[in-house]
């Protein structure tokens, strides 16, 4: 029976022999970036911000040994070796948006009532006016430290396109989720979506060069 390798130093070591007991992630950390971990939270800091996320709910070891880090887990079970990649590619997302912020641009479409739309920043909330001609305003919340920008028509106060952008990628999707969900008709204002294609629908995915 493989027992359980638990400490730091025993990880590391079972990581460069090829242990039997573990399994790992590699993940290199560039020169413009500096990584923290303590325990199971992660902040890592670049360029454009930072990020900082909790893995405490997963049965993981992450650890920083000098420019890289290493995820791991006692691979005896199934349902540990699962969180792995995950763990890992959040890690490596924190990385990319630290470098480059992730973008997502938003079309806003309208056939019947011009749609306006404003940023609340004090309140993080982005503010929707005249969907639909309804005179209440939709309120979309804003996660963790997503920014955001407005390209208006050409000579008009009509928005046209809507930029999210933030280093962490889940913050934004879930923003960007939150948007897109807010303008999908139900109840009495549902509408047949084949004719009446109003909303604020995402249109792109990208990152800054």
């Amino acid at each position: 029976m493989v027992e359980p390798i638990e400490t730091k130093e025993a990880i590391l070591e079972a990581i460069r022999q090829e242990g039997v007991g573990i399994d790992f992630e590699e993940i290199e950390i560039p020169a413009d970036v500096q990584v923290e971990v303590i325990g199971k939270k992660v902040k890592v800091k670049g360029p454009k911000g930072e990020v900082e996320k909790d893995f405490t709910h997963m049965p993981i070891h992450i650890i920083k040994d000098r420019n890289k880090i290493y995820v791991a887990v006692y691979a005896r079970k199934r349902k540990q070796t699962k969180f792995l990649g995950t763990a890992a590619t959040k890690i490596q997302k924190m990385i990319e948006g630290v470098r480059r912020r992730f973008i997502y641009i938003h079309k806003v479409v309208y056939r019947h009532f011009p749609i306006r739309v404003e940023v609340d920043k004090e309140r993080r909330l982005i503010l929707i006016k005249g969907f639909y001609g309804r005179r209440d305003t939709i309120k979309v919340p804003i996660y963790g430290d997503v920014d955001i920008e407005i390209e208006y028509q050409a000579g008009s106060e009509i928005p046209d396109l809507i930029y999210l952008k933030g280093c962490d990628i889940e913050a934004v999707s879930l923003t960007s989720a939150a948007l897109e969900n807010a303008c999908r008709l139900r109840g009495k204002y549902r509408k047949d979506i084949r004719i009446f294609y109003d909303g604020i629908w995402l249109w792109k995915k990208t990152q800054e060069e």
